[in-house]
């Protein structure tokens, strides 16, 4: 047997429902669902459930008809819930420093980042940088997964170096853009490079907002800066390697937003190595951010990496090729913003020819060198990024670290202003970073969870970025369920903090939007508010198993869930044959126990049901008690001669798993010479044997009684010596049948050693048997007899039949076993609203042994339409009873099981209510004079079930003017409102209008306004 799932979207965000569905395939069905959902568990095919951001564990237990198991484990990673949107950074920068060149110099300028220690390259690096007006860096480091032998010379990750690099960007004010130094990984060893990616991003990322993700430098097949490591790639031509370039960086964007991370991210296009494609636009990845568009809040790059190439070149090697190459990179870049929607951040390029002193018009030579016409190429395709409009794009040269090979460059390689010739850094000229503008950001907790009921408050926080001294206005979106506050204060200046405080009637994840503005400045913030249902569960003890006669408890349980308080009426269902005394505490309030005690004078299976019902919450809970007995029979033996012994065999039968020790005693007639019984005790189910023996001709009858405990029952057996006349009696037992169904025991009585009779036949019905009439009471001659018995609980009953022929009498049992099943529905109340579905899970519960297949059926009543998930159920296996309301009412749904001719019903109760927007109604205009007071009725409608709420507010009203109720009066759901406004004298000009918003109280806000027209004269 096998079994899987899927789910629904396939990249969840935090607060979205999720849908989960099973199949299996083997096995015998029908089957059970079972799910564990990161720690909540729930059952079913098809099960829902919201998540905050994070990897989960999906564990689907599937179990069939005949107990047989199958597991399926999957991880669901759900991504951060979008956020508003931010501006663009303008960058400009250099690269090309090793991750190792944040290592402290061992003499020289001390540093400003670490006290004690002298500055390292990259710190020397930056001042220089930042005198000379740049605000980016670029640091590299070694592809793990391809190159583990520091082949690239980016030198090895190391999170000390990295954290020292993040450091020294963050006193500067620089942003930082983290290199994966790569080239093959991203094609040939996706799974390690996104393993290898993510420590990285969980320890280094929350050290700073100015990092930039780069997960791979320049995408490529090819593996010759690949050294340790190039399996089989997924690509072959440029354009199925561009889709996979897109899904391997969409795969390491979800990771980075799954963990939490909200910095920006650079996708590679696939010609920053090389491509054959026509148009270096088409080799960008697609790609998407969970954050949300860039006008959302996404953060996403593209980059195209930018050389002139002396072999493709260098038949016309000159500036006015250098202008045309430049052309080709800015209108590849050009296209490629327009056609992914995300600005671009060129994080590499530069002079080198890529070959070594080829051109003629080399001036400096190695990897910072350059070329007279390289230099051109350079400058133009500066000046075309630094113009471009509406904003310049973004760029980073390279390169700038201590590593090249290039002739007086020292530390600062192709910035180098102290050589000769001087470094190319030192020569390129760029448009001035323009003081940045003034912004803000918003952020917005989310409280903890808190009970239906209750408030919990989001602390909403503005911060001033650039010198922002604007006012910022906040509003929310509120979701449907979660009802809200007014957002305190509802405007802040410059940086600030503001308060809202929600609450929700009914359980869920609610994400509240809120909104700050100030005049073209649009940001949003996010907040989840969790809200737990009040509710409570109710548990039964499986009580011990006691002799048939005695008393055995069980102890219920009431438990609290999410602040429940309210009280719980508890009461029983008891099954015929089972007798229960009165639940000691039928009302429980929040938590707390109570306990019932039952009893049974046969032995058997009894299913007791405990309901608590507290308003229209409902809950039940079942619990078998165990009654055990035994049976004894002895056997009669041949008849013997005078002066011989015959032996009887005892029979005790353990009934439904008694196990106790059973004593055995005997009765012996006069003129009977017995031995003791062997053996004198019996454990449970065995024999034992009596011989006896007469020296007179006769009939002898021996009463055998065994006892355990309370529980006391007796047979006889009949020693016969000589040749008198006598007769016998037997009784078979019938299978076992359904409750309610009939069985029949066949009587025999053989009349022996010239009996003539008659004999005569009566039984003894234990309680809770219905036996018919023996079918022939009397006898002259051998012949049969039988008798037909049924019962309508789950026991095993013991009937003794008697034959009775002048002073010769005998006795023959017959055991009558009767099973059954009963249903249980959990839960056993719904209430929804139209359009919704619900669900209640529809158990089987087996009496005394009962093994058959039930078939179930369920009754739909108009205004409800019901489903079950499977037909037929047997053993342990469930159904899934699925409620889809169509029209406003309460229902109940009746669920039916058959079993042959035995039929069970359970009933499942359904409150379907619906929510409409309130109508209002009031003058559409009214004049007053100045300093007096005009009153008006407003009526609102709401037609909603159950009936909800209103109140009535009002806004836009002019300065200076009042608004109040005077009086109120709700009846049905059209509350009719009188108001004042009452304007004062400096109003104007003279017509106002005034907003009129009803607010319903229940799960979800919905308002309905009307704007009535006051004239001040």
């Amino acid at each position: 047997m096998t079994t899987s799932f899927t789910f629904s979207p396939s990249a969840p965000v935090s607060g979205q429902t999720v849908t989960l569905t099973a199949a299996a395939s083997g096995g015998t069905s029908p089957y059970s669902y079972s799910w564990n959902l990161g720690g909540t568990t729930k059952t079913g095919n098809t099960v829902t459930q919201s998540f905050t951001n994070g990897t989960y564990t999906v564990l689907l237990t599937v179990t069939d008809s005949a107990s047989r198991t199958a597991t399926r484990s999957q991880s669901l990673i759900v991504l951060p819930a979008p956020t508003g949107g931010g501006s663009v950074p303008v960058l400009v920068g250099w690269g090309g420093v090793r991750m190792d060149e944040s290592v402290a110099n061992s003499g020289g300028v001390p540093s400003a980042v670490f006290p004690g220690e002298s500055a390292s390259d990259m710190e020397l690096l930056l001042i220089k940088l930042k005198a000379a007006g740049y605000n980016t860096v670029r640091v590299d480091f070694d592809p793990y997964c391809s190159d583990t032998v520091d082949y690239n010379y980016m030198s090895v990750y190391s999170q000390t170096n990295a954290q020292r690099a993040v450091e020294i960007a963050q006193h500067y004010g620089f942003w930082i853009i983290i290199d994966y130094h790569g080239y093959s990984d991203i094609f040939r060893n996706t799974s390690c490079w996104l393993n290898y990616w993510k420590p990285i991003v969980q320890n280094i990322g929350p050290l700073y907002s100015k990092i930039i993700w780069e997960p791979e430098n320049e995408p490529t097949l090819d593996c010759t800066n690949s050294p340790s490591s190039c399996p089989t790639a997924s690509c072959s031509s440029d354009t199925s390697c561009v889709t996979a370039l897109s899904s391997a960086f969409q795969q390491w964007i979800n990771q980075a937003r799954a963990l939490g991370d909200t910095h920006w991210i650079v996708v590679q296009n696939l010609c920053s190595y090389g491509c054959g494609l026509s148009n270096m636009a088409d080799g960008y990845p697609t790609v998407t951010d969970p954050l949300g568009t860039l006008s959302q809040g996404g953060k996403i790059f593209i980059s195209l990496h930018s050389y002139m190439d002396y072999g493709q070149n260098s038949g016309s090697w000159n500036s006015a090729t250098a202008d045309s190459v430049a052309q080709q990179y800015y209108q590849a870049v050009v296209s490629g913003v327009s056609n992914t929607g995300w600005p671009a951040l060129n994080t590499e390029g530069g002079t080198d020819p890529l070959c070594s002193s080829c051109a003629p018009d080399t001036i400096l030579d190695g990897s910072a060198g350059y070329t007279t016409t390289t230099f051109a190429f350079i400058q133009a395709l500066t000046n075309l990024y630094d113009s471009n409009s509406p904003q310049r794009i973004n760029w980073v040269w390279w390169p700038a670290g201590s590593w090249t090979n290039t002739p007086g460059a020292g530390t600062y390689g192709a910035t180098q202003c102290n050589s000769n010739p001087i470094g190319w850094g030192c020569l390129l000229t760029f448009q001035p970073l323009a003081p940045p503008a003034p912004d803000f950001t918003i952020s917005a907790t989310s409280p903890s969870a808190v009970n239906t009921g209750q408030s919990a408050s989001s602390t909403i926080t503005i911060a001033s970025v650039n010198g922002f001294s604007g006012t910022v206005s906040l509003t929310g979106t509120v979701p449907s369920g979660l009802s809200c506050g007014t957002i305190s204060p509802t405007t802040l200046s410059g940086s600030g903090t503001a308060t809202v405080s929600c609450n929700a009637s009914a359980g869920g994840t609610y994400a509240l939007t809120v909104i700050g503005t100030s005049g073209s400045l649009v940001h949003s913030a996010v907040a989840t508010f969790t809200v737990k249902q009040a509710d409570f569960t109710i548990t039964a003890s499986t009580p011990a198993a006691a002799s048939a006669g005695q008393s055995s408890t069980t102890t219920l349980t009431i438990t609290a869930v999410n602040g429940f308080t309210a009280a719980v009426a508890l009461t029983d269902t008891v099954p015929s044959g089972l007798s229960c005394g009165n639940i000691s505490s039928t009302s429980i309030a929040g938590s707390g126990t109570a306990t019932v005690s039952c009893t049974a004078t046969n032995a058997g299976s009894y299913t007791l049901t405990i309901r608590g019902t507290s308003g229209l919450l409902t809950h039940s809970a079942s619990t078998t008690f165990n009654f055990r007995d035994f049976t004894v029979t002895a056997s009669s033996p041949a008849s013997v001669s005078t002066g011989s012994s015959g032996t009887s065999t005892i029979t005790l039968k353990a009934l439904n798993g008694f196990s106790g020790t059973i004593s055995i005693s005997d009765t012996i007639p006069s003129g009977l010479s017995c031995g003791s019984v062997t053996p004198s005790s019996v454990s449970g189910s065995g024999t034992a044997t009596l011989s006896c023996s007469s020296n007179s001709q006769g009939v002898y009858t021996v009463t055998i009684t065994a006892t355990s405990s309370s529980l006391t029952h007796q047979g006889t057996t009949v020693f016969t010596f000589g040749t008198p006349s006598d007769f016998t009696i037997t009784a078979t037992s019938p299978s076992a049948v359904n409750v309610g169904s009939s069985a029949t025991s066949t009587l025999t009585i053989k009349l022996i050693h010239g009996l003539t009779g008659p004999v005569t036949l009566t039984d003894n019905v234990p309680s809770g048997l219905n036996c018919g009439t023996i079918s022939s009471t009397s006898f002259t001659a051998n012949g049969t007899a039988t008798v037909s018995c049924s019962s309508s609980s789950a026991s095993t009953y013991t009937l003794t039949v008697t034959g009775a022929s002048g002073s010769l009498t005998h006795t023959a049992s017959a055991t009558f076993t009767f099973y059954g099943f009963s249903l249980s529905a959990n839960p056993s109340s719904l209430s929804l609203n139209t359009g919704a579905q619900g669900t209640s899970t529809i158990s089987l519960n087996l009496l005394n042994g009962f093994g058959s297949t039930v078939a179930l059926s369920v009754t739909s009543p108009t205004g409800v339409t019901a489903s079950l998930s499977t037909t037929s159920i047997s053993g342990s296996g469930t159904s899934t009873l699925t409620i889809s309301p169509t029209t406003v009412g309460s229902y109940t749904a009746v669920v039916t099981g058959t079993s042959g001719s035995l039929t069970r019903t359970i009933s499942v109760t359904i409150t379907v209510g619906t929510q409409v927007s309130p109508i209002l109604t009031a003058p559409s205009s009214q004049s007053v004079a100045q300093t007096s007071t005009i009153t008006f009725t407003v009526t609102g409608t709401d037609s909603s079930v159950p009936t909800p709420n209103l109140t009535l507010s009002a806004n836009q009203l002019p300065s200076g003017a009042r608004f109040t109720t005077v009086q109120a009066q709700a009846r049905d759901s059209q509350p009719s409102k009188a108001h004042r406004p009452s304007p004062a004298r400096s109003d104007g000009p003279p017509r106002r209008q005034m907003r009129l918003e009803p607010t319903r109280l229940a799960s979800r806000s919905q308002t309905e306004s009307h704007q009535p027209k006051c004239t001040w004269s």
